[in-house]
This record gives structure tokens, C-alpha cells and sequence, in this order.
């Protein structure tokens, strides 16, 4: 070791009780031209969870951070933020992955992508891991792929992925898309038939399909008029039907305005009936901006799919 020049080393220890939260006393020898002896003590281990980002998990010179979770079609892409701010490329090996979904249903990471989201690499059963590389002072995303979820699935209950060494879990994360409309949504022909004839309609939610604004804004475009007076009369012919109208927006611009748009546009149906005779107090409206995608936001379909006026029965 050169005179005056300061060296940095780290000293790893294994086998740690998951519990324990620091050293209370550690002793560290260094042979030299002088030997010495250090003492250290209550040394406090990092916090794994972030204190600023409750999805941030870190450890050591690494972090990652859970960004969230996407269906696409029939898989479902769970995306990770890998930082390495070490001055070393980081090798870590993914033994697996498992999450429970909001139906109490468990499954199993079936692949990873690193970099780019559609780059499968499957579970490989005799290798047993994945082995991605990240280079110093830098970012990768990565990608858990679920196959087959439920449809009906709408969050995350638990994901923890399995590392060599150690794991890390997540809680509570909403499922953004369907890839399609779910089972739930009722063709506006059929709901009004089942009005017409009597039937018990609460709880059915509708996605009205001809409903047009001004880009940008909340004035309703001419050819939505036809939609919207057979709303009013479907609703006047059947005096105990309440709806509430709800707004949706894609994931383009930033969540307040677009809640705010949602909105905007959800008041603005609202107004709109009562303006044919509909009491006010059978309407309600709410916008509930990009947080209830029906399908991706990585395509033009699908954005022109998000963006949308629903209404659901109510009591």
C-alpha cells in the first residue's frame, strides 16, 4: 500500500440472521509492516426498504425499484428498476419469482426480459436461474413475465423474487390493461333490452361508445348527441335507474391533469342529461383519470381504447 494514499476494501460476511438489524461488535485485523487491531461497534445495517420510496429496495451499492405492473395480451410484465452504482459491473443471479394475485391465486415468474420488455428468457429448469450483468454507474430495466393470469386480477398482492443470497418482496400493485374488454362491461344494445324488458341491470357497467370531446377539453362533440338522448330517455322510461358516469383517460401527460380532464368530462355527460330532463340526483359523475386502463397504453388502440366514458347502475 503506497504511503498516504487511502485504499478502499470491503469485507463481506455471510450468513447473517435475517433478523438481526446490526453489529453489535466486530473486530477487524490487518497484517502489515505493523500489525493492527481495530474495534468497531454498533455498527446499524442499511435499511433493505427505502425511506424515501416505499418501492425502492436497496443493498449495498445496488437498488431496485418496483416501477409496476402491465398485462399485455396474456401475460403480465412486472417492471423493475435495477440501479448499479457501484465502479464494478454486477452479476446477480434470479432463482425465481412467485406472487399471489387478488384472488388468492399463486403463480410463477414463466420468463424475464432485461433491457427491453418483449425479450423473453423462459425458466430454465435445469439451469435454475437468471443471470443478468449490469454495468458500473448504471441503469437496466427489467421485466418479471406471468403467464395466464386470472382476467378478473386486478392487483398484486405479494411479489418476491428469489435471489441468490437473499430476496426481496412487494406489496399491493394494481394491474394496468386487460389487452380486452373483461366480462364485466355490458354491450349498450344488451343493457338497454334488459332495461326495456325489466331486468335487474344494478351493478352493470357500460362503456358508451360514441361519446366525443374536444381534444383536450370537456365540450362534447355533436355526433355524441345521438347516445346521449337515448341515455336519457332509457333513463326517464325507468324512473328507479341511477348511473354514475365515470371518466377515463389514457396515460399520456402527467395523473392530475388527466384526473382533472376525466373529470371535467364525467360533469360534463352529467349536465348534459340533466339538460334532457334527467333529475340531477339520479346522475353522479366521477373522473377517474389513467388509473383504470382497459387495455395498453403502448399502442394508439389501445390509448383510443382507455380513453373513455363509462357508466355503471347504482343504487
Amino acid at each position: 500500500m503506497p504511503s498516504g494514499i487511502p485504499v478502499n476494501g470491503k469485507i463481506a460476511v455471510r450468513g447473517i440472521n435475517k433478523k438481526a438489524s446490526k453489529f453489535v461488535r466486530g473486530v477487524v485485523w490487518a497484517k502489515g509492516s505493523v500489525d493492527h487491531k481495530i474495534n468497531y461497534a454498533n455498527i446499524e445495517f442499511p435499511k433493505i426498504v427505502d425511506a424515501e420510496n416505499a418501492n425502492k429496495r436497496n443493498f449495498g451499492d445496488q437498488s431496485i425499484e418496483l416501477m409496476g405492473a402491465q398485462r399485455k395480451e396474456q401475460s403480465t410484465y412486472i417492471h423493475f428498476k435495477h440501479v448499479n452504482q457501484g465502479t464494478e459491473p454486477y452479476t446477480s443471479q434470479i432463482r425465481s419469482g412467485e406472487l399471489y394475485d387478488d384472488l388468492g391465486s399463486k403463480y410463477g415468474v414463466n420468463a424475464m426480459s432485461f433491457g427491453v420488455k418483449d425479450k423473453r428468457i423462459a425458466y430454465n429448469r435445469y439451469h435454475k436461474n437468471w443471470i443478468p450483468v449490469i454495468a458500473p454507474n448504471s441503469t437496466s430495466d427489467m421485466y418479471a413475465i406471468v403467464d395466464n393470469m386470472a382476467d378478473a386480477a386486478t392487483n398484486i398482492r405479494r411479489i418476491t423474487m428469489t435471489f441468490e443470497g437473499f430476496t426481496l418482496s412487494w406489496d399491493n400493485i394494481d394491474i394496468k390493461g386487460s389487452g380486452k374488454l373483461g366480462p364485466e362491461y355490458l354491450p349498450y344494445d344488451d343493457f338497454e333490452k334488459k332495461v326495456r324488458s325489466n331486468q335487474n341491470v344494478l351493478g352493470t357497467k357500460v362503456i358508451l361508445q360514441h361519446i366525443h370531446f374536444s381534444t383536450g377539453s370537456d365540450v362534447i362533440l355533436q355526433d355524441s348527441h345521438a347516445q346521449l338522448n337515448q341515455l336519457a330517455d332509457l333513463l326517464k322510461l325507468n324512473g328507479s335507474l341511477n348511473v354514475e358516469v365515470s371518466g377515463h383517460t389514457d396515460s399520456v401527460g402527467d395523473d392530475l391533469s388527466n384526473m382533472v380532464l376525466s373529470q371535467k368530462r364525467a360533469d360534463a355527460i352529467k349536465y348534459y342529461l340533466i339538460g334532457k330532463a334527467v333529475q340531477p340526483n339520479r346522475v353522479f359523475s366521477i373522473g377517474k383519470g389513467e388509473n383504470e386502463p382497459i387495455s395498453t397504453n403502448d399502442t394508439d388502440d389501445g390509448r383510443q381504447q382507455n380513453r373513455r366514458v363509462e357508466i355503471t347502475v347504482v343504487k
